[in-house]
């Protein structure tokens, strides 16, 4: 039965980029989260409670963008939203990824955490629309296991590349790597 979900994910061009830029956010774009204790310290340098600080203004963006998403209901163009989304997101880790400013980092990580939400969110719920029902359960179980699944794997890649090159180049490497993909 697994094998039939991935066969359907493979054979429907809107389920696989959709799939596609799930993983490569989970690998490229999530690991930020892992690399902030790091970048608020060597970067910012901030202590434990600026990362905390860094930490809230990205909930502050997801809890905004959950409302905002609930708020707009069917009055938004899921599709077009997903897109602008799959833009904002690298463009903002890639600016997070320069900034130098704690402050301007808060701001930034506002959108991110909105951005990346809604992304998530709305990658979400456009499966559950286009999988005929009798997959469903499968294809929702292999986009959690990618979702959740592959960030461990981008934790590793950043941590390696940042001992490598710093965290800021490893930070912006996702970013442009999510770039990429959504182009």
């Amino acid at each position: 039965q697994l094998k039939q979900g991935i066969r359907y994910i493979r054979s429907v061009r809107s389920v696989s980029g959709l799939m596609g830029i799930i993983a490569v956010y989970s690998i490229f774009g999530f690991q930020y989260l892992t690399m902030m204790p790091v970048e608020a310290r060597d970067v910012l340098h901030t202590g434990a409670s600026g990362y905390g600080l860094l930490l809230t203004f990205v909930g502050i963006g997801a809890l905004t963008g959950a409302l905002s998403l609930a708020g707009l209901g069917a009055r938004i163009r899921r599709g077009r939203l997903f897109n602008a989304t799959a833009y904002a997101f690298p463009g903002l880790t890639i600016v997070f990824a320069l900034t130098r400013s704690i402050h301007v980092a808060a701001v930034v990580l506002v959108f991110m955490g909105l951005t990346m939400l809604i992304n998530s969110a709305l990658a979400n719920g456009i499966l559950q629309t286009v999988v005929p029902d009798e997959l469903r359960g499968r294809v929702m179980a292999t986009y959690i296991f990618v979702y959740v699944g592959f960030t461990p794997i981008g934790s590793f890649i950043a941590g390696a590349m940042a001992r490598l090159v710093g965290v800021q180049w490893a930070i912006f490497f996702g970013g442009v790597v999510m770039l990429a993909s959504s182009l």
